[in-house]
């Protein structure tokens, strides 16, 4: 009597996988197009999410990379991951009626991840659950956390980079969110709080530690890193604004100077970061 054929490895069954693709695909086109149009708006508009255009193409190239792994892994389809599909259908629906984009993006990371889940088998949704994490780092938050961590961030800013300005000599006083220098004054913007650069930072601080080769624990402190380091490089982008004001004038230290020290700062942040990973062997 012949045996039952064992379980075969899902990306070998070309046809089963294109016939999962091609219907995801229609499946997220037809509940999502709109999901995808706030998105990408919000990605174009809200310097805050202006990462999220590279968070879906790095998630891509992270699953690609697993596919000798998942070349192993067997085909499982399983009802277990329903209840997750079921979840995110229901929080779309309440994302598009409260027109909550947080709750439909949210929805979408589930679908994903409820329907490898479905159609793949756990052992596929364990390889690929990094790669699904990484897309929430292109999700918005509520509106009344951001404003909190904003004014929070800024509050830890300012104090910051007054102190260490005035350590080195250069005058200057904070009053509110407001710094006084003898050439004028400078206010302390929103866009001026460091959260974008603490949010594109710690995605990449997740993306460094989960590429590292070195024990769990250096590659979670790795990544726990890229908080105080997004903190120190605004706070030290800041001290350079108070320090070139009083060698120059407010008005000066505001234009082109400001606009280029956020790219320079984020680079020096980045290094700082390559630099923890080679301190941790990780």
């Amino acid at each position: 009597m012949a045996s039952a054929p064992g379980p075969r490895s899902w990306i070998r069954d070309r046809a089963g996988v294109l016939g999962a693709v091609l219907s995801a695909l229609a499946l997220i086109a037809l509940a999502y197009g709109r999901t995808a149009a706030t998105l990408w708006r919000m990605w174009s508009h809200n310097d805050t999410y202006s990462h999220g255009f590279l968070i879906g193409p790095i998630s891509l190239v992270l699953g690609w990379n697993l596919r000798r792994q998942l070349r192993q892994v067997p085909a499982m389809p399983t009802w277990a991951g329903l209840p997750v599909v079921a979840l995110a259908v229901l929080l779309q629906i309440a994302g598009i009626r409260g027109d909550v984009t947080m709750f439909q993006a949210y929805s979408l990371i589930l679908l994903v991840a409820g329907l490898t889940w479905t159609w793949f088998g756990p052992g596929v949704l364990r390889r690929l659950a990094f790669p699904i994490a990484f897309l929430l780092f292109g999700a918005p938050t509520f509106p009344v956390i951001v404003n909190q961590l904003s004014f929070r961030l800024k509050s830890v800013a300012a104090l910051g980079s007054v102190s260490l300005a005035q350590l080195i000599g250069i005058s200057v006083s904070l009053q509110g969110m407001d710094l006084y220098l003898p050439t004028g004054v400078m206010t302390i913007e929103g866009a001026c709080s460091g959260l974008n650069s603490l949010i594109a930072l710690t995605a990449l601080g997740a993306l460094f530690a989960h590429l590292g080769t070195g024990a769990a624990w250096r590659r979670w402190l790795l990544f726990a890193c890229s908080v105080p380091v997004a903190l120190a490089g605004n706070i030290v982008r800041l001290t350079s604004l108070c320090v070139y004001a009083g060698l120059t004038d407010t008005t000066r230290a505001t234009g082109l100077f400001h606009n280029i020290g956020g790219f320079v700062l984020f680079g020096f942040a980045l290094l700082a970061m390559v630099l923890l990973k080679r301190l941790l062997r990780c």
